[in-house]
């Protein structure tokens, strides 16, 4: 009788899996079931959490072929972000980036956190969700990202899941009226045995970005495995950061030349340029913040004295 009993639930259960999988895996989970052999949820560690499916985790590796992580490992939230910032994706009719800014500053803070207190065989996985505007500006899509973060190699490695996910709020409403927000789905973190099979990353490919690339196994490119190298990105953006300087201040001293002359002897009032002009392109180095509002209201001063 039991032995029965057992074989039609298994068959009710396959079915079930048939049409409607996420409360497959989700009875699974509250069964403490699972397809792993290692049980996630009793070893996470929990850096940020906003209801079900949204998270930031310390979990165990998901498998060690690839070796041990280089954990922990100290990276700034703010070089994550920058870094964050220039990963997109290739898509072949144009380039898109991996993340929205809030989903990037979320990641960021929670990454810089994880990884510095990670052991070596621990990972960082996540669950983050985006609104998108469709028609007349409406938000009627919410789309989920899910992935897998460690350090190794001297890299920042991040293998994706579900990409671009569509949340299926009608699903949940009929599923629970009351608590929609509250199902729980299941997510694919990423794997680094096997390819996400996400169709929004098939076929896609890192967009060419110095210190960005794709991870290249035995079977070829991987599309959903991205290895970004913090520092060499952080410090070519604070390169960057130091030419916009110095353009800044060359473009400043042109034209306060400009406005008041090179020192050569040259006077402001026969340089060409009327009071009108001068005083216009100094608020203009005002409103670019290139000068100070002292500066401002000495020079202002000094071309109202040559009227």
């Amino acid at each position: 009788m039991k032995v029965r009993l057992l074989s039609a639930c298994f068959v009710v259960f396959l079915c079930l899996i048939q049409v409607e999988p996420v409360f497959a895996a989700n009875l699974l989970d509250s069964l403490n079931i699972g397809f792993l052999g290692v049980d996630e949820k009793k070893s996470e560690k929990i850096i940020w959490q906003d209801g079900p499916n949204r998270y930031i985790k310390i979990v165990p590796q998901d498998s060690t072929n690839f070796g041990l992580n280089e954990h922990p490992v100290n990276l700034s939230a703010e070089d994550i972000n920058i870094s964050l910032s220039q990963l997109k994706i290739d898509t072949g009719r144009g380039v898109i980036p991996v993340f929205s800014e809030e989903q990037i500053i979320r990641l960021s803070a929670g990454l810089a956190s994880g990884l510095s207190v990670a052991n070596t065989e621990q990972d960082i996985i996540f669950v983050l969700e985006k609104p998108e505007s469709q028609m007349m500006g409406q938000t009627n899509a919410v789309f989920f990202v899910a992935g897998r973060v460690f350090y190794q190699w001297g890299r920042l490695n991040l293998v994706l899941g579900d990409y671009d996910r569509v949340r299926n709020i009608g699903f949940e409403s009929a599923y629970d009226p009351k608590s929609a927000d509250t199902h729980n789905y299941r997510f694919d973190h990423g794997k680094r045995t096997s390819e996400s099979v996400s169709p929004n990353l098939i076929d896609k490919k890192a967009f060419d970005t110095p210190g960005i690339s794709n991870k290249f196994v035995t079977s070829g490119r991987r599309s959903d495995w991205f290895q970004v190298d913090v520092n060499k990105i952080s410090s070519a953006f604070d390169k960057r950061k130091r030419m916009a300087f110095q353009q800044s201040k060359s473009e400043k001293l042109m034209e306060m030349q400009s406005l008041f002359g090179s020192g050569s002897g040259a006077s402001p009032v026969t340089s060409g340029r009327t009071i009108e002009e001068r005083l216009v392109s100094l608020n203009s180095l005002k409103n670019k913040g290139l000068i100070s509002e002292e500066e401002y209201s000495l020079k202002r001063k000094q071309i109202l004295d040559d009227l």
